[in-house]
Formats: structure tokens, C-alpha cells, sequence
């Protein structure tokens, strides 16, 4: 005789079997709800989001006083260099010094020289008023132009950034990105360049590279300016050192010079 415990069990009766069937219904309910109900995880804010945060009053004062000295002077002008270093990948190293003057409305002369780094080029624009033309030691003969913006596309690509920092400051209407398009942008501290008090900007730019930029405090003038972003992830430095003049007698023979005297 079987025991009690062997005994197989008698089949639940169809009642109980629906019994258990809504509680399990109902507990599925009320697990599905929880879910609903529970809080989404925070999700971390994209570093990229981080360019949409507004410049601080001050900075923006700043950054506008600036646009207005370099948008109205009567003339500008500059020598300075570029530095450009890559870490970990010093062939790509470059130094570029440069020269600005500029004569309102349309007298215009940009120069850089690659000194370090490949190639060792040299451009040259110059204008004045429709006469617009531009030399590259890569190209041989002279390039003329209706228009300063096509003239200045090369060596604003080439330049290290000299070709585009001041250039659209002084004529708003050339093409790239602007100081004035800079985000987020805060007033860190003073600080000296050359024995310069100047003003400490820090903000972003289109690329989404680190901006820094010295400003002098009485002048308004640009005196140095750093972009730090990545080159295929490899942090990219670059330095533009300006030595600005505004308002002063300019050698207009610069704006007919032409390429350089063999």
C-alpha cells in the first residue's frame, strides 16, 4: 500500500485553476506598472552640449567691445607667429610666422611663411580696392581675384588660424568662424602677455575646440590666442601670437608689393 506522501496529488478543480489564473494576471498588472512608474535613469550630458552653456555677461561685454575696435578702426596692423604641436606626432609640428595690415575700406595685405613643418610654403595676398591678387611659392605665377574672400580661402586654411582670427574681425564679411561666435564663454582671470594686462577668456568654437584669449584691457586689442581640440584623438595646440597696432601710419607699398623679389 502506497503511502501518503506518494500518492499522486487530485487534480485541482477548474474553479481553483481560474483562482490562480487572475492572481497572476494581477500580479503581472501590477509588476508592469511598477516599471512604468519607476524613474528613467539619468543619462550623462553629452561633453559636446556643454558649448550650448551662455557666455557670462562680462565675457560677452568683452567679447562684443573687442568686435567693435577691430570692426571700426581705420587701420590694422600686425606681426606675430602660429605654433602648432600635436601630441606624440611632432612631424606634424609647425611654427608660421605671419603678417597683417589693413587700410579701410579695401586695402588689404596677409603674409605667412612655414619656417617649421611641411611644406615649407610662403602666400602672399594683397589688395587694393578690385584689384585683388594672391601668391603661393607652391603654384607658379600670380592669382587675381573679383573678390577678397576667394583670395584669402587658402591661406585661411593654411595658416594655422592667422589667416582667419583678425582678418574677419577687421572685414566681418569674409567667411569661417568668428571670435564672436564663440560659446560658453566665461572671464577666467587677467593675466600679463608681453607686459600687457590683458583679459582671460575661455569658451568654444564651432569645432568644439577649447578657445582661450587674451585680451588687453585697455586697447581691446588681441594679443594671444589658444585653440586646443583633437586631431584623431591626439591632443592639437595651436598658439597665435599678435603684436596688433591700430590708427597708426601704415607703408601702403605693401598693398601693391606683389610676390617676393627673386
Amino acid at each position: 500500500m502506497l503511502s501518503n506522501q506518494l500518492r499522486p496529488a487530485k487534480s485541482k478543480s477548474p474553479q481553483a485553476r481560474g483562482i490562480i489564473l487572475l492572481v497572476l494576471v494581477i500580479l503581472a498588472i501590477v509588476a508592469w506598472r511598477l516599471v512604468l512608474q519607476s524613474p528613467t535613469p539619468a543619462r550623462p550630458v553629452p561633453l559636446r552640449r556643454l558649448a550650448s552653456i551662455p557666455s557670462t555677461p562680462e565675457a560677452t561685454r568683452i567679447i562684443a567691445q573687442t568686435a567693435k575696435v577691430y570692426g571700426s578702426c581705420r587701420s590694422y596692423q600686425d606681426a606675430g607667429s602660429v605654433t602648432t604641436t600635436i601630441a606624440g606626432r611632432p612631424q606634424f609640428d609647425s611654427i608660421k610666422p605671419f603678417q597683417t595690415v589693413f587700410v579701410r575700406p579695401d586695402r588689404f595685405y596677409f603674409t605667412y611663411k612655414t619656417i617649421r613643418g611641411v611644406p615649407k610654403d610662403h602666400y602672399i595676398v594683397w589688395a587694393t580696392g578690385k584689384q585683388i591678387h594672391s601668391w603661393w611659392s607652391q603654384e607658379p605665377g600670380i592669382n587675381n581675384y573679383t573678390n577678397l574672400e576667394d583670395a584669402m580661402k587658402r591661406p585661411r586654411a593654411f595658416s594655422g588660424g592667422s589667416g582667419q582670427t583678425i582678418p574677419r574681425l577687421l572685414l566681418p564679411q569674409l567667411g569661417g568662424w568668428s571670435l564672436k561666435e564663440l560659446t560658453g564663454v566665461r572671464l577666467v582671470d587677467t593675466e600679463p602677455i608681453a607686459g600687457v594686462v590683458c583679459y582671460k577668456l575661455e569658451g568654444s568654437n564651432k569645432y568644439h575646440d577649447t578657445v582661450t584669449v587674451w585680451i588687453a584691457k585697455e586697447s581691446y586689442l588681441i594679443l594671444k590666442l589658444l585653440q586646443v581640440g583633437q586631431i584623431q584623438g591626439a591632443e592639437a595646440r595651436t598658439a597665435e601670437v599678435f603684436t596688433p597696432q591700430i590708427n597708426k601710419p601704415v607703408n601702403e607699398e605693401v598693398f601693391t608689393s606683389g610676390p617676393p623679389k627673386a
